[in-house]
Order: structure tokens, then sequence, then C-alpha cells
């Protein structure tokens, strides 16, 4: 028998340094935990530095929680960061409709 699994994935991309933030947050509106990644951004503007290429560094948080919580922490993550100047970051969430791993979480 298959169960529905009520997960979403909130996944928030950052400039390097700033998921402290996201995080701290994200707890306090109810997350139980965060997974960051570290990856460069590209863009069309040239980063340089003393004649060397500068890549855009950038966090990406992913947060596993049950479907009921995600608006809650989604404001919570809007609220620490201004998402309103470009460049600054992205915050989205997307249905988990498959998963293994997560069978204690469903009990």
């Amino acid at each position: 028998m298959k169960r529905a699994i009520n997960f979403e994935l909130i996944v928030t991309i950052v400039k390097k340094g700033f998921s402290d933030f996201v995080i701290n947050e994200a707890k306090l509106a109810g997350a139980t935990g965060a997974t960051v990644i570290v990856g460069n951004g590209t863009n069309d503007e040239k980063n340089e530095f003393l004649g060397m290429q500068i890549s855009d560094q950038k966090e990406i948080i992913i947060i596993a929680t049950k479907k009921r919580m995600r608006k809650k922490i989604m404001t919570a993550i809007l609220n620490s960061q201004d998402f309103s100047k470009e460049g600054n970051g992205i915050c989205f969430s997307m249905p988990i409709t498959n998963a293994i791993g997560l069978a204690g979480a469903l009990n």
C-alpha cells in the first residue's frame, strides 16, 4: 500500500556567508535541520580582482519539512534576507513525491 508523502523541500540560495541567518530563522520557525551546499554561481558580469577571475560563491540551503510547516518556515526565511534586491538570493519550494530514508519521519 502506497502512502502519500506530505513533505516539501525548501531550497534557498544566498551569497556565501549568509546561510547561518537562513538556518537560524528556519529553526525558530520549526525546521528540524538543514543541509548547506557551497557552490559557484554564474553570471554575465566579470568579477575580477587583480586580473584574476573571482567566482560568485553561493550557499544552497535545503530543508525537508512536513507540508504543513512549509509556509511558516519560508516566511521566516524571507524575513531573514532582503530578497527584493537583485542577486541577494532566491527561496522556493517543491513537493517531495518519492523518498527513501524518510521512514522515521512518516511515522
